[in-house]
């Protein structure tokens, strides 16, 4: 079936939104034990579904991603502010993988607009795989790791447009801190 869900008006920390079906508290615990004891079973792997809205939040000082999502479509991220999240920098020895930042999404027709993201310890916007049809537009990206916004992996078209992104800070030779970076 298809699900919906609405974010609006609050303030979210220290659990960020989590948009696969598992609360962010439950991920701390995988991040640290690489499994998911944690998690009850009716929650492990769900996909929360399609439309999500997301707007007018404060997500702040998480430890991971401020908003993160897997095998989403028709997400609208707006007018939110997104920061000083992954203040945990989580990633490898204590993961394989790296969810970082304050907006990282996989597989979404994504549209993210008016937001303020900044001052995260990962990329400000990033996507990831399967995001063709997406759109970045009109938001203020500052003072993100890494960089302000990252395009990976993808055999499709996205955009971003009308966006200003600025003082990314570089965390190695790999991540200079590039405005906009795109690979793969």
């Amino acid at each position: 079936g298809v699900s919906e869900a609405l974010l609006d008006f609050g303030t979210l920390r220290p659990d960020g939104i989590i948009a696969c079906g598992v609360p962010a508290r439950f991920l701390q615990n995988y991040f640290r034990n690489k499994d998911m004891p944690d998690v009850p079973k009716d929650q492990q792997g769900k996909r929360a579904g399609l439309r999500h809205l997301v707007r007018w939040n404060h997500v702040h000082d998480n430890g991971v991603s401020g908003i993160a999502g897997w095998n989403m479509r028709g997400v609208r991220i707006v007018n939110n502010l997104i920061e000083r999240n992954h203040r945990e920098v989580f990633g490898p020895p204590e993961t394989s993988w790296s969810e970082m930042g304050g907006i990282k999404l996989h597989g979404s027709d994504t549209l993210i607009a008016g937001n303020v993201v900044r001052d995260n310890d990962g990329f400000g916007i990033w996507l990831d795989t399967n995001y063709a049809g997406s759109r970045i537009t009109g938001n203020l990206v500052l003072n993100n790791a890494m960089a302000g916004i990252f395009f990976e992996s993808d055999f499709g078209q996205a955009s971003a447009d009308h966006n200003i992104v600025a003082y990314s800070r570089g965390t190695d030779k790999r991540f200079p801190g590039d405005g906009i970076y795109s690979h793969n």
